[in-house]
């Protein structure tokens, strides 16, 4: 999500102006928005008991909706409401299978996703961490090589009928995948602060949308990934 890239194709579509430019305000106000509907969308699927197939749909639009926006970003505005519902209804079914296996671990996830966004927002702030070309290398091969190995290991499970690096994998090779993917997720919250900051008064008001979608999916990664280690911990020690 690169803020020069953005500010450029604004630029190209003549879409800076008219409509004002984007505010760090304006995209927490757009992230504070997905963020609801995320939450609305994970609590009623959960209430209706919603089916596994429909969730799976809601989480196919989401990818859908998300890989557009990020190749035409001024899509964001539309698309963006559409991923955060469609990632709500499977977080909630996703949350309610952890909370049946041990329950109130999903509490203890929410906080320590808030206490993480928050302890990032201040070494950001702060600059105690900062974005630097180092650390956003770093964060590329890390996240690729993260999608490749859950591939990898999705499509080794599917022909073997293992649980590798699942919530069922307790072993310590995958309790350190988890941690690992905990930390790499927590920096992308440096990056996704950097590229907002780096874009206000760049990039159109209506890119809010964009950058705001970008902050939740890393939250929701964030999220995620601490609800699988912390199963695979308590697993671990029920085990």
């Amino acid at each position: 999500l690169n803020s020069d890239r953005i500010a450029k194709i604004s630029r190209e579509a003549g879409l800076t102006g008219a409509s004002g430019t984007l505010s760090v305000r304006g995209t927490a106000g757009r992230f504070g928005i997905l963020t609801g509907l995320c939450i609305f969308s994970a609590f009623g699927s959960v209430a209706m008991h919603l089916p596994y197939g429909l969730a799976l749909l809601g989480m196919l639009a989401a990818a859908v909706s998300y890989w557009v926006a990020v190749f035409v970003p001024r899509l964001a505005q539309y698309l963006s409401p559409v991923y955060a519902v469609g990632e709500g209804m499977m977080l909630g079914l996703f949350s309610a299978y952890a909370e049946t296996r041990f329950p109130g671990v999903v509490m203890i996830a929410l906080v320590a996703t808030l206490s993480d966004c928050a302890a990032m927002f201040f070494a950001f702030a702060t600059g105690f961490i900062q974005a630097t070309e180092r650390l956003k290398s770093f964060l590329f091969i890390s996240g690729i090589g993260l999608m490749i190995t859950y591939f990898g290991v999705f499509i080794l499970n599917l022909i073997t009928g293992n649980n590798y690096l699942t919530m069922g994998d307790h072993s310590i090779l995958s309790i350190g995948v988890s941690i690992f993917a905990v930390i790499v997720s927590s920096l992308f919250l440096i990056l996704d602060f950097d590229n907002v900051l780096r874009a206000e008064g760049m990039a159109d008001k209506k890119m809010e949308w964009f950058y705001g979608m970008g902050l939740l999916a890393t939250v929701i990664w964030m999220y995620v990934e601490i609800v699988s280690l912390l199963v695979k911990l308590y697993g671990s020690s029920n085990d």
